[in-house]
């Protein structure tokens, strides 16, 4: 059976039975090699993501340690109010 047979066959199929052959036809591209090394590259790159660096080995400025460290000191003992990220970021840009 040649390609035109196939989709002459096609064109006689009920809507039902073209929606189900679509269905097989996904299934099938789905367990190829080439998508399952897309799938567990996702996946690893989905893992990899889930894990923080050391944040002790990142450099960090150390005129944002300090904004930093005052801020968590001002926190800890109830003089500042929380801010959000991007607050403590435009001041971190600031220093």
């Amino acid at each position: 059976m040649n390609i035109l047979e196939l989709k002459q066959a096609v064109t006689r199929l009920t809507q039902r039975e073209r929606v189900e052959l679509q269905a097989y036809l996904i299934r099938l591209r789905h367990k190829t090699a080439q998508r399952k090394r897309e799938a567990a590259k996702r996946a690893r790159a989905r893992k990899a993501a889930k894990f923080v660096a050391n944040e002790k080995k990142l450099p960090v400025p150390a005129a944002h340690k300090r904004v930093i460290e005052a801020r968590l000191k001002e926190h800890r003992s109830g003089k500042t109010k929380p801010i959000s990220h991007e607050e403590l970021m435009r001041r971190l840009r600031a220093s």
